[in-house]
């Protein structure tokens, strides 16, 4: 079993939100606007190593300006770059997977009831739009069903749980 097993991202939700808490699914997403920022990043790391001298540098420069561009942008929005996506009957909680300690425990939450849905797919991954009417409150994420991912386990079941329509 890894860290990415279903089984224990649900432990891992019961320590944020307490062992009491009914977790019905649990998975790891992003920021669907990281992925914007990690090609920005990679783009901007790949010119400056390609204006130093060797043949490597283009490649080096591109994975780090990626990983950068993708961490700065995180910290910009208050997430980490993993996010927690644990379903209760009543809520869903987008929680930090921040080891630091510097960011906020939930990143934000939904009531249940009142949340609008949407999973779009985009290749092997899905996009996860959550909106609570009323309250402008919006996040976009994006996870995996992909079958070679470790994390397609637990993103699949909180796509099914949300959108039932079978679409994951």
């Amino acid at each position: 079993m890894t860290g990415y097993a279903e089984s224990a991202l649900v432990a891992e939700a019961k320590d944020v939100l307490g062992s009491d808490e009914q977790i019905l699914a649990a998975g790891i997403f992003g920021l669907t606007e990281l992925t914007h920022a990690q090609a920005k990043g990679g783009v901007l790391g790949g010119l400056l190593g390609a204006l130093a001298p060797g043949g490597l540098d283009v490649l080096a420069g591109t994975l780090i300006g990626g990983i950068i561009g993708r961490h700065d942008a995180a910290a910009r929005s208050g997430a980490s770059v993993q996010l927690l996506v644990a379903i209760t009957p009543d809520t869903i909680h987008v929680l930090n997977r921040d080891a630091s300690g510097s960011l906020d425990t939930e990143y934000a939450s939904f009531p249940r009831a009142t949340t609008t849905v949407s999973v779009r797919p985009v290749g092997l991954s899905r996009r996860l739009t959550l909106t609570e009417p009323g309250h402008d409150a919006t996040v976009e994420l994006h996870g995996t069903v992909s079958g070679v991912s470790d994390l397609t386990e637990g993103d699949r079941l909180v796509l099914e749980l949300l959108d039932p329509s079978g679409r994951p």
